[in-house]
């Protein structure tokens, strides 16, 4: 009997492991062909599998997608460079968040051979993206998961809540100002964006979260169980 693989978060592992995996790739082939998309969904339903799939089709990686929907497609597999960010993150002061986020900048910047200023993290991720643009010659997949845990892991914590809604708001803001640099930009989180005090740095994104067309892009149908 195949594995039903148990909180696999990767794309690669599920394929190369041989575990189930059902398809999705047929909505993954038409979102892709948007410029930026926004997906909310509870946790556990799926994002991050969601992401890391995305992000091997804009590696190029079309051996992995070998029966699936979108290799019948027609789509080209055209490898782009990927930049993806996990949110989920240590919050608990303003400061601990602007570090890890630095940190994480830096070390994809480390890794590209890119120089990057001591900055905010607002500073930093447009000469990253800029820096990566110029190296390749080609525009830029961005992928964020949990965008908002920052914020919605300190609910109880209002003033915390809105110091690291500042800062994301800031973040996300100079994302938005590289629009010339990117191919694809999808960001994943449980709270709807507008209602995260952060909506004025993400309001360039089509929100597909309550879209009847993607209803089943993350979780199981009840035909897809059976």
């Amino acid at each position: 009997m195949d594995i039903l693989s148990l909180g696999t978060q990767s794309f690669r592992n599920i394929i190369k492991n041989g575990y189930i995996y059902v398809d999705k790739t047929d909505l993954l082939t038409d979102i892709i062909q948007k410029s930026a998309i926004f997906l909310s969904r509870p946790r556990r339903f799926g994002k991050s599998l969601l992401l890391s799939t995305t992000n091997e089709i804009f590696s190029g990686n079309r051996e992995l997608f070998e029966g699936l929907k979108i290799n019948n497609s027609g789509y080209s597999f055209d490898k782009f460079p990927v930049l993806s960010f996990n949110m989920s993150i240590t919050s608990t002061t303003p400061e601990l968040l602007t570090s890890n986020l630095l940190a994480m900048l830096n070390s994809k910047a480390k890794s590209e051979n890119i120089d990057t200023p001591l900055a905010s993290p607002d500073v930093v991720l447009p000469i990253l993206i800029e820096g990566i643009y110029k190296k390749y010659k080609k525009e830029l997949v961005v992928l964020i998961d949990e965008y908002d845990d920052p914020v919605s892991s300190q609910v109880y914590n209002i003033d915390l809540a809105e110091k690291n809604s500042e800062i994301l708001r800031l973040f996300y803001s100079s994302l938005k100002s590289c629009s010339d640099y990117l191919r694809f930009v999808f960001v994943t989180g449980v709270t709807r964006y507008g209602m995260m005090g952060i909506s004025a740095g993400l309001n360039n994104l089509t929100d597909i979260s309550f879209d009847p067309k993607y209803s089943h892009i993350c979780g199981f149908t009840e035909e897809e169980v059976k």
